[in-house]
């Protein structure tokens, strides 16, 4: 999609010009698409300074809390993608105003937290997450579920009233309200994960021949969907890896900081091929990754990134590598 700017108007202008006409409830629902766009390809002065001069449009003369400002700033930090943003907000926060803050939260829910929900076939309810984002929701029954870029997780309108079951492809870290009378199901192509009330973080994508999925608080039953059926039972601290090939289930010890890392915004890597990092970071960023040296494919690599922008990470891995690469839109190409 194309940012269409006008001409007397420059990025930084057209931008708070988006944000005041969100504030006005008088924007499109293309501008809104732009505005997202806009805020997404910003830089940290850029986007500060729009948002400042919204702050001082709208803010008012009685400052309020600063405890109870941070804790509502941090709520919306809780629900959005990129940190940044939210630090911004943060800047204003010693005078912020009540009105303003419903506002960033709404903006910045919008902004970063945008999931695709709509029905499927089967009319059941659908979150889907594009590569390069992650996103999250609510589920009726209290349980908060962030997915992973390249996600899936559906569910049937009913759900809670008899059942507590929902299907996912992708990755998903999951904080599930406890129910003794009704335990939470997740359902995949190769297990069913059963708990009362847990949380835990499931890898399941369909590419990838090995699936995940660790336990970081509560009990849990794991149920293998080949024949024949194996049931595992996890503690706190374990990871259970299903080979789709073999049909072999095992359970290590783990650490839930490597586990989680993803939702921090971090990737770390222990041992793992240059190939499945590129992999990982194609879905991370949003970009297309073609390695045209195959002697590095099997390579292994150990270490993690924290970085926003990819080509901070394609500068590391270029030291380490010594490699050469260019950025051609969303396509990067690595040279021997």
């Amino acid at each position: 999609m194309c940012i269409p700017y006008k001409k007397d108007i420059m990025q930084e202008s057209y931008t708070y010009y988006l944000l005041s006409k969100y504030v006005d409830h008088t924007i499109s629902a293309e501008e809104l698409e732009t505005l997202r766009l806009l805020v997404n390809l910003s830089d940290d002065d850029e986007l500060s300074l729009s948002l400042s001069r919204l702050w001082e449009k709208w803010r008012f003369t009685e400052e309020v809390n600063e405890r109870v400002v941070r804790d509502m700033f941090s709520e919306i930090q809780n629900r959005t993608r990129k940190e940044r943003f939210v630090m911004m907000f943060r800047k204003l926060a010693r005078v912020a105003a009540i009105l303003l803050i419903p506002l960033l939260s709404m903006l910045s829910g919008y902004l970063y937290f945008n999931p695709v929900d709509r029905n499927d076939s089967t009319g059941n309810l659908v979150v889907r997450v594009d590569k390069g984002e992650k996103s999250g929701v609510t589920l009726p029954d209290g349980t908060q579920v962030k997915l992973n870029a390249e996600s899936r997780l559906s569910y049937t309108h009913d759900f809670g009233r008899e059942l507590r079951q929902v299907n996912l492809e992708g990755e998903a870290y999951f904080e599930v309200t406890r129910n003794e009378n009704k335990p939470f199901v997740v359902h995949t192509k190769y297990l069913n994960i059963e708990v009362l009330g847990t949380s835990f973080n499931v890898y399941s994508y369909e590419c990838e021949n090995v699936m995940e999925m660790a336990l970081i608080s509560g009990q849990i039953k794991l149920q293998t969907c080949s024949d024949p059926s194996r049931v595992v039972y996890l503690k706190p601290n374990e990871k259970a890896l299903f080979n789709k090939e073999s049909g072999v289930i095992t359970v290590e010890k783990t650490d839930n900081r490597f586990e989680t890392a993803w939702l921090r915004g971090d990737l770390v890597f222990r041992s793992a091929k240059l190939s499945d990092v590129l992999t990982k970071l194609e879905r991370r960023y949003g970009v297309n990754i073609h390695l045209k040296d195959s002697s590095l494919v099997d390579d292994l690599f150990t270490g993690y990134f924290d970085s926003e922008y990819i080509v901070e990470v394609m500068d590391l891995l270029e030291k380490h590598y010594d490699f050469t690469y260019d950025v051609r839109g969303d396509d990067i190409f690595i040279h021997p």
